[in-house]
């Protein structure tokens, strides 16, 4: 009996001391790995969020109870097919590599319906949706006379006439620009047999306007608005930079020659001289040399024909001549650029620390797609973690997540040859239908005051 004991107390002991440190090792997120490269590895974790929540989470054939958010822990170094099943929505399938002791996380990912919600806004056909950037307002074009440009506030979602009780409600439209940095427009008319340059320029909702005719020739490629100054900068097509000073009634107009480019940031334009030379605009008009500032200054010139100049933080200017660029946006947190040509999207990444300042190329891009037809739109989604591109008629959307392999998913298709307005605080995109011209919002992202 003594044996039999003995027996079982040293089978005891040998489970004990072969499965507590195993315990022990599970605990502190070590398991064995079998096969070819068998021993004692350290694990790591998928983190998943969606949007919507209470998606179901698939790893391989094994479904989990658990439901977004949530976190698949102990998983064995390696890549896991990664499926989210939510109904109502596409699936979301990912290929998602885990590394030893790391947490990847994918975080808010944007499941697809597998039908858009739409709201018509208007029951009257349009023939143009023109963006105003800076601003809350977009405007829609009825017609070929001022009166007949309509202005719409997606904060009340009202559309009321951009100018009443104005006499160049008449003008004939010859030509509308929409700035990128401008809250406005400048618009270029035939009035009682004469022609005219205008700046509308939105106040609170009101249009205020302007005749530049007496200082331009040409519509303008960019232009830039200074409001604590109350200055308009504009890059002209013969490669002059001309601003001019508002002062009540009066405008003062100042030419500065042998300038290629227009930027800004923080509010401050930067120059670029046909030298290459950089420069900044003081407030008192003087130029000052780019080069004492640069290490404080994040900077993106984007010079007529498609050249592209851009530095980070204590780096000197890169460009891209061979690519002509068609436009670009920073992330909100402006840690990436969306960068897009007629065929391609790219996303850049600044320089976060100062190690790489020798190296010609500091800039991180990756061309995340290629092959588009005629690209001519690109917003950031969902904090960046998306995009959103108008590509010909049809909108796409595109992951931008560093651990899945990204496809262009197709969206809606709008009216031929018009734009769109997009809104990350409302979560919709604003487009004319293509069959209608009526005006129609379709919600990519929960508001952001339902959040």
């Amino acid at each position: 009996m003594k044996i039999l004991r003995r027996i079982v107390f040293y089978i005891c002991l040998v489970i004990y001391l072969t499965l507590c440190p195993l315990t022990l090792l599970g605990a502190f997120g070590y398991h064995f790995q079998p096969g070819a490269e068998k021993g004692i590895v350290k694990t790591g974790l998928i983190v998943l969020s969606t949007h919507p929540p209470q998606a179901s989470v698939f790893l391989g054939k094994r479904r989990f109870t658990e439901q977004t958010p949530t976190s698949l822990r102990d998983l064995l170094p390696g890549t896991y097919p990664v499926k989210l099943v939510r109904k109502g929505f596409r699936p979301w399938t990912a290929e998602v590599t885990v590394e030893a002791g790391k947490a990847t996380v994918l975080s808010d990912i944007l499941l697809l319906p597998l039908q858009w919600k739409q709201t018509r806004l208007s029951l009257r056909p349009w023939m143009d949706l023109i963006p105003l950037p800076m601003s809350p307002y977009f405007l829609l074009k009825e017609g070929s006379q001022l009166e007949k440009i309509h202005l719409f506030d997606r904060r009340d979602g009202e559309i009321r006439p951009l100018i009443d009780d104005s006499p160049w409600a008449q003008a004939t439209i010859l030509s509308l620009r929409a700035m990128e940095n401008y809250p406005g427009l400048l618009t270029r008319v035939s009035y009682l047999n004469r022609r005219f340059f205008l700046s509308i320029r939105m106040e609170r909702g009101i249009a205020e306007i302007q005749d530049l005719s007496a200082w331009l020739s040409e519509m303008p490629t960019r232009a830039y608005w200074e409001p604590q100054e109350e200055r308009l900068f504009l890059l002209e097509r013969n490669g002059l930079i001309r601003f001019l000073h508002f002062d009540e009634d009066r405008v003062f107009s100042r030419i500065l020659p042998r300038m290629r480019a227009l930027g800004w940031q923080e509010r401050t334009p930067y120059l670029t001289a046909r030298n290459g030379a950089l420069y900044r605009l003081r407030s008192d008009g003087r130029l000052e040399s780019f080069l004492e500032i640069v290490s404080k200054h994040r900077v993106m010139i984007h010079i007529a024909h498609g050249t592209f100049l851009s530095t980070g933080q204590g780096i000197p200017f890169s460009s891209w001549k061979e690519r002509p660029i068609r436009g670009f946006a920073q992330s909100p947190r402006q840690e990436h650029l969306l960068i897009w040509q007629r065929k391609n999207i790219g996303i850049m990444e600044w320089p976060r620390t100062e190690s790489s300042l020798s190296s010609s190329r500091n800039e991180k891009l990756e061309w995340i797609f290629t092959g588009g037809k005629h690209i001519r739109q690109a917003f950031f989604v969902n904090e960046g973690r998306q995009v959103l591109f108008l590509d010909g008629s049809q909108l796409r959307l595109l992951e931008t997540t560093e651990s899945v392999v990204s496809h262009a998913h197709p969206v809606i298709e709008v009216k031929p040859r018009t734009t769109v307005h997009y809104s990350e605080h409302t979560g919709q995109v604003y487009f004319l239908d293509p069959s209608t011209g009526f005006l129609t919002a379709l919600q990519i992202l929960p508001s952001s005051d339902a959040l």
